[in-house]
């Protein structure tokens, strides 16, 4: 009887042991994919490639689906916009080259872009190069290979034009080769306003101050200005060129605060009595304000001893009163005019540049009141 029992209840022993057991439950097979065949055009769309595969391995293309001879549904399977766009030759994305955005300038101007840019269907790809020529090299060799639409590039290191051959560039500021066209605003008529506001507030001892790149830029013009309309008017004028070898950064270098420190009292002596000078043009608004600390170190009051103009029309927070009398460059029209020359070159072929966009005075604290004559 025992024994009966035994080989009886084992079973459902085992059977109960196992239902308690815990177990991983295993979800219901898929159904086989149904095969299709995918059509897909090669190269400019003269051949046909057939191929068979599942919708679950179809990815990044477009594709006609077909169940058999009859077209069943057209489908697109998770093609980012680059992928996209380097297929059709056009991505619609910009790459946009400036130096930093340390100088408050570049951040306007990457602002005035974008908005351009956006206006037009394009997107901004934005690369900082701190004037650092194998970056530079590096973007435009990213922006070769990702067949980006185009570049516009505030660049100031030596690079190899050959670099920028069949490429969509428009430059801002700087010269490359003729096809290559140059945006600015009208570099020598800010010169020439800087020492005509200069003129007519009292100052006669002019000193023109600029950070230069070696390269061909139309920055180079605002001296010319200057000097022109002080050898037309009969004024004392000195120039201070300083390289980028000799300022690593105006910005934040202790050596290059001790270097402006010293040109400028070799231009303020005492021993130089009246020929001091006593009104001083700068190549940027950021390097006013550095030249106007310098001098209030020195025991100078600015603007009553030595007025000061810079240049770019900075504004506190980019919005308030203006950081110091300056040449307003128009950073708008500068970026519509550049996005109007890359949309040509990009339908074209061909543009041409525009380096005469009208600058303006703007006055700030760094220059007198102008008094005007009553008639």
């Amino acid at each position: 009887m025992t024994t009966k029992l035994i080989r009886y209840a084992w079973p459902l022993m085992l059977v109960l042991a196992l239902s308690c057991s815990k177990k991983t439950v295993l979800p219901p097979s898929p159904p086989d994919e149904v095969p299709v065949t995918i059509r897909t055009l090669a190269g400019a769309g003269d051949d046909e490639q057939l191929l068979n595969a599942s919708e679950a391995v179809v990815k990044s293309v477009r594709v006609y689906i077909f169940d058999g001879n009859k077209l069943d549904r057209m489908q697109f399977f998770g093609e980012d916009a680059i992928a996209k766009g380097m297929r059709m030759q056009k991505t619609d994305y910009v790459v946009v080259i400036l130096p930093n955005l340390i100088n408050p300038y570049f951040a306007l101007l990457l602002d005035a872009l974008e908005s351009e840019l956006s206006a037009v269907g394009k997107q901004v790809l934005l690369c900082l190069s701190g004037d650092d020529a194998e970056r530079e090299v590096a973007f435009m060799d990213m922006a070769k290979q990702n067949k980006v639409d185009g570049i516009i590039g505030v660049t100031y290191s030596k690079v190899e034009e050959e670099r920028i051959e069949n490429m969509a560039f428009v430059s801002i500021d700087r010269h490359y080769k003729s096809h290559i066209p140059c945006v600015a605003g009208d570099n020598w008529q800010g010169g020439w306003l800087a020492a005509e506001n200069l003129h007519k507030r009292g100052s006669t001892n002019l000193l023109c101050f600029m950070t230069m790149s070696s390269v061909d830029s139309e920055v180079r013009k605002r001296r010319v200005g200057f000097t022109e309309y002080c050898m037309e008017h009969d004024l004392s004028c000195n120039s201070v060129e300083m390289s980028e070898k000799q300022i690593v950064s105006v910005y934040e270098s202790y050596g290059s605060r001790k270097l402006i420190h010293n040109m400028l009292r070799a231009y303020i002596s005492p021993s130089l009595g009246e020929h001091s000078i006593d009104g001083i043009f700068t190549s940027s608004d950021h390097l006013a304000t550095i030249v106007r600390e310098e001098l209030e170190e020195m025991g100078k009051q600015v603007p009553e001893d030595i007025q000061i103009i810079g240049y770019d029309g900075l504004q506190f927070l980019n919005q308030g009163k203006p950081i110091v009398s300056s040449i307003a460059q128009p950073v708008h029209e500068i970026a519509k005019e550049a996005v109007r020359c890359l949309n040509e070159l990009i339908a074209n072929g061909k543009t041409e540049g525009n380096t005469k966009i009208p600058v303006s005075f703007q006055e700030g604290p760094t220059t007198k009141t102008l008094v005007t004559e009553e008639k």
